[in-house]
């Protein structure tokens, strides 16, 4: 019994399974086009610290380097 290689034709570049789609062929985009606001307290997108609002009964200290 011999061995007959099947013939599998080429796959086009668009149909590799596990590639990302170009963004201007993909017919729905996972997010939106313009970025969301950061929210503030999110440190992913909002890296700057929040300062606490200052307490009434003690005088504003420097900000603690972290």
């Amino acid at each position: 019994m011999s061995y007959i290689p099947q013939e599998t034709p080429p796959v086009p570049v668009e149909d590799v399974p596990g590639s990302i789609p170009h963004p201007m062929h993909d017919p729905v985009p996972d997010q939106p086009i313009d970025p969301p606001l950061p929210t503030p307290g999110d440190p992913e997108r909002d890296p700057q610290p929040q300062q606490d609002p200052p307490s009434p009964t003690r005088p504003q200290d420097p900000p603690q380097p972290r």
